[in-house]
């Protein structure tokens, strides 16, 4: 490989690498964020569950002609301090949506009429989750990101001077 390929090889892999660490220290930033202020638990009762498919097919036209994206809709009730709550927010990436198969596969692990924890903000008992996995990824990106600055640094030490 010529000189100034692998220099520009080298470039162009310590710039992806700098952009992947980021956006893995973004994403790890977002899920401290979105649980830093739930700490208090209780118990709640699923009310109701539904599939809900976005974007809604229309009547008149065939449901093939969507890609679609679904969401598990969890409606729930718990009690803080002697107050009843419901919420409908199951995880706290609150428009959290993928395929079918998933989305049945979330809705199954609860049962309507069913008890579970429930986690909330004690300061604001409205914000309530029945699950507090938030899968960003972050670790991904950090793994990536190491990887193309160990990709850049090679090219860099092998390049003759």
């Amino acid at each position: 490989m010529k000189h100034s390929n692998r220099q520009l090889l080298s470039l162009i892999s310590a710039a992806l690498s700098l952009i992947l660490l980021i956006g893995g220290a973004f994403a790890y930033q977002q899920k401290a964020e979105l649980l830093e202020n739930i700490t208090g638990e209780s118990n709640g009762t699923i009310v109701s569950k539904s599939l809900q498919r976005y974007p809604e097919p229309k009547e008149d036209e065939s449901l093939a002609n969507y890609d679609s994206f679904f969401s598990p809709i969890i409606v729930f009730q718990y009690l803080v301090e002697g107050e009843l709550y419901t919420s409908n927010t199951w995880n706290p990436r609150k428009h959290v949506r993928g395929g079918q198969a998933w989305a049945s596969e979330v809705l199954e692990r609860y049962q309507v009429g069913g008890d579970y924890p429930v986690y909330f903000n004690p300061s604001n008992p409205k914000d309530a989750y029945l699950d507090l996995k938030v899968n960003l990824n972050w670790h991904i990106y950090v793994l990536a990101g190491c990887l193309f600055l160990a990709v850049s640094l090679i090219l860099a030490r092998s390049t003759p001077r």
